[in-house]
């Protein structure tokens, strides 16, 4: 098992065959179904809301990507970028995840419905983002240890457009 979440009490899983094919399954009811099949890209999370399934790719020498499978049952590339992204939840219509962009960890915020991305990043280290209503909790580090911080979510404003993450990438 490479992955994994629950929802209304369905498992969803990925599975690694000995080929290397990364494939997504939903096991329910003493069935398991498979979903998606991966070839050469690499499951690292799967996230299972009321509004769809989101996964977290690596491809090798391409980087990681946030993929979904809404209401269509087609999969859809949400974002793709050339660094390491882990930690991925979502609140109502925005998907938070945290993200090693310019050698530093920082929590993003990506709205589902315009596909607009924003960041923020703490002095040090910012990851496991929890969202509240009106507050994002995080994880970061100081001297002793780490902590956790929060930021008011209409506070997160730094925009970032594909092109700066990376020219050769947009959203579809």
């Amino acid at each position: 098992i490479r992955a994994f979440d629950l929802r209304n009490d369905t498992l969803y899983f990925v599975e690694e065959s000995p080929a290397g094919d990364n494939v997504l399954f939903k096991y329910w009811k003493g069935w398991k179904v498979p979903i998606v099949k991966f070839d050469s890209t690499t499951i690292k999370e799967v996230l299972v809301t009321d509004t769809g399934i989101y996964i977290v790719t690596q491809e090798e020498l391409k980087g990681y990507s946030i993929l979904a499978i809404r209401n269509t049952n087609k999969l859809d590339t949400l974002l793709s970028v050339p660094f390491a992204i882990g930690s991925l939840t979502c609140q109502k219509d925005t998907l938070y995840f945290a993200a090693n962009y310019e050698n530093k960890w920082q929590i993003f915020q990506f709205d589902l419905s315009n596909r607009k991305v924003k960041t923020f990043a703490d002095d040090i280290l910012c990851y496991y983002p929890a969202p509240s209503s009106s507050i994002l909790y995080y994880i970061s580090i100081k001297e002793d240890g780490e902590i956790i911080k929060y930021i008011q979510k209409n506070s997160i404003s730094e925009e970032l457009y594909m092109d700066s993450l990376n020219p050769d990438t947009h959203v579809l």
